[in-house]
């Protein structure tokens, strides 16, 4: 019997973005800084690194027998909690002064 390798989309993209986001978050504990609050913004990036890691992975492996490409659990929850979290900081940010409220 053949051996399966498993290939795991999404890993990359998930070290990336902790590591950005913890050392972003220990550079504003240790210098507050008034442009990484503004970073929030750019939150949809993880989301066009794991769609480039994907396209990718699907050239590299497409075609191959004995592998199996599959999306690591780990990035989808990162990216559930990055678009809650952050996009919803994000659409307040632009929201309140609307509604001339300042935080």
């Amino acid at each position: 019997m053949e051996k399966v390798k498993r290939i795991r989309v999404g890993a990359i993209t998930l070290a990336l973005g902790l590591i950005i986001i913890g050392s972003l978050w220990t550079l504003q504990n240790i210098f507050p800084m008034t442009w990484i609050p503004r970073m929030v913004d750019l939150w949809p990036i993880l989301l066009i690194i794991y769609g480039l890691e994907i396209i990718i992975t699907k050239f590299m492996y497409e075609g191959k027998e004995g592998v199996v490409v599959s999306m690591d659990v780990g990035i989808i929850i990162l990216l559930i909690f990055v678009f809650l979290v952050l996009g919803g900081i994000s659409f307040i940010n632009t929201i309140l002064p609307h509604i001339s409220f300042y935080l």
